[in-house]
């Protein structure tokens, strides 16, 4: 086995941090748009892009429940946050 320093080893554990985390945002982003396609049928390119655009695990479970409990895809897509900037 060939020794790695303590730098090396930080290093490797933080890039297996930032796979899991970004494993973990994909499965969320999949899971919104999975409840939209389910629930409304066929989701826009816009909402679909926005979705897979976010980043924020709060702002994924928000839009989670909400794409479980509105009424329609407009009522889901009107409350999208878009960043202005």
């Amino acid at each position: 086995m060939i020794p790695i320093s303590s730098f090396e080893l930080a290093i490797l554990e933080q890039g297996i941090e930032q796979g899991i985390e970004k494993g973990n945002r994909k499965k969320a982003q999949e899971a919104v748009l999975n409840v939209l396609e389910t629930r409304f049928g066929e989701v826009s390119d816009v909402v679909s892009e926005h979705v897979q655009s976010l980043t924020d695990a709060i702002e994924l479970k928000r839009l989670l429940r909400r794409a479980i409990l509105v009424s329609d895809l407009n009522s889901f897509s009107a409350e999208l946050v878009v960043p202005v900037g």
